[in-house]
């Protein structure tokens, strides 16, 4: 081998070496920078569980999430239709859904919410990363079934991927709405690293995949899309047009679910509507025209599951 092709070798592998830390380092970094412990409910809630629990009583339960103990809380609703079993966002926690949660028992359901893996009253060091949402979801269902109603799904963001990617597994689900959901872990993540670095995040992308892997195993790879349709459960989806946190013609769940093209999967796109702004109004209350869609939905569900 000439001097010059050793040369050209070293700086080949001295590339390769920089590639590769580089890419690692920057893979942990993401992590550390999305999915830390989340203690704080996120900016802009609007109503507090001391300020209404007089009106909505609620009782504390705990469940196992892999090695992390949720907590939860149940609404009783007199004579309830069904158990509402809300998924929160990233870096929210229950309380911030408290205006969807006070709804639903307002319409006569019972409701179970939690704080995800990482987040506010349970366990865990960091809320791991986005496939967790639907290993936390399963967990929830489990505890649900115990109380012998049946289940509606609701979930936003996060939740909303859960809403959708949990319908894979064995639980018996009468219908899910998924508000701005995204389709797969790695679809999210890989355009979060794109708007963090530019294209050169697709260097990236194989370590984002190992990442997962070794942090999720099978989990990683469900797309919430797939799964919705392959379950015949009845889903709602709905997305903002306006949203920037998921685009919804990038890796929204609405986009994905739009190519699937399955009979029991309904996409709605609401326009002018962002990532938060969908769900609420002005003052943080449930937005009615978008709820009055909601409820329609689940009773439509619900009638049918016992026809």
């Amino acid at each position: 081998m000439s001097r010059k092709s050793r040369v050209l070798r070293r700086i080949l592998l001295l590339a390769l070496a920089v590639y590769l830390i580089c890419s690692v380092a920057a893979v942990q970094v993401m992590n550390a920078a999305l999915f830390g412990r989340a203690d704080e409910p996120a900016a802009g809630v609007t109503v507090r569980y001391a300020d209404v629990a007089a009106d909505y009583p609620r009782q504390t339960v705990t469940f196992s999430s892999g090695s992390a103990q949720l907590t939860g809380w149940l609404y009783p609703a007199e004579d309830a239709a069904a158990l509402v079993v809300i998924a929160h966002g990233l870096g929210a926690d229950a309380e911030t859904y408290l205006p969807e949660t006070m709804h639903f028992v307002d319409s006569g359901y019972s409701v179970l919410t939690y704080d995800a893996t990482g987040t506010g009253a349970s366990g865990g060091s960091g809320t791991r990363g986005l496939a967790q949402s639907a290993l936390d979801l399963d967990a929830a269902l489990t505890r649900a079934e115990q109380e012998g109603l049946p289940i509606l799904l609701f979930g936003h963001s996060w939740g909303g991927y859960a809403a959708a990617a949990v319908l894979g597994g064995s639980h018996d689900v009468t219908a899910s709405v998924c508000a701005a959901g995204f389709d797969t872990p790695l679809g999210l993540m890989r355009q979060t690293a794109r708007r963090w670095c530019g294209p050169v995040a697709e260097l990236g992308v194989p370590f984002l995949w190992l990442d997962q892997q070794l942090r999720f195993g099978t989990a990683a790879n469900v797309s919430g899309a797939e799964a919705a349709a392959a379950s015949g459960t009845p889903v709602l989806v709905l997305h903002g047009s306006d949203d920037g946190t998921i685009p919804a013609d990038g890796p929204s769940l609405l986009a994905a679910c739009q190519k699937e093209n399955a009979p029991n999967i309904r996409t709605v796109l609401l326009p002018g509507e962002t990532h938060t702004s969908l769900l609420h109004d002005a003052q943080g209350r449930c937005s009615e025209a978008v709820f009055a869609q909601i409820d329609a939905f689940y009773a439509a569900a619900l009638a049918d599951g016992t026809g």
